[in-house]
């Protein structure tokens, strides 16, 4: 039997990226549903989408650290390919604006955001 409810809280994480603001929203859709759900959104737009089934982990009764652990990874992920520029319409990133990025993010962090 699963450790744990019937879905894990999901991750939320808003991203500036080349002057624009994206949302990456990650979700369990249950036990008994078992995928893990990330989109990605620009102005109410999703651009992209990642469905991971944890079937496996059902049938095994892993604990929800697990799937939580899968959650995170699946989510990370999403950002990395938003900020490697997949999803520029714009073409490359000017290095002034990869350096402006990385100081803004820099910044971010040392506020305790993410």
């Amino acid at each position: 039997m699963l450790s744990w409810g019937l879905m894990l809280p999901g991750l939320n994480t808003d991203i500036q990226y080349r002057s624009k603001t994206y949302h990456v929203q990650t979700e369990d859709l249950g036990k008994e549903n078992p995928y893990i759900l990330t989109l990605l959104y620009h102005a109410g737009t999703i651009l992209h989408r990642v469905k991971t089934n944890y079937a496996d982990l059902v049938a095994r009764g892993a604990p929800s650290s697990e799937v939580a652990a899968l959650m995170r990874r699946q989510h990370e992920k999403v950002i990395q390919v938003l900020r490697n520029g997949r999803f520029d319409l714009e073409g490359p990133a000017s290095l002034d604006d990869l350096i402006l990025e990385y100081l803004l993010e820099d910044e971010r962090r040392e506020q305790g955001g993410t």
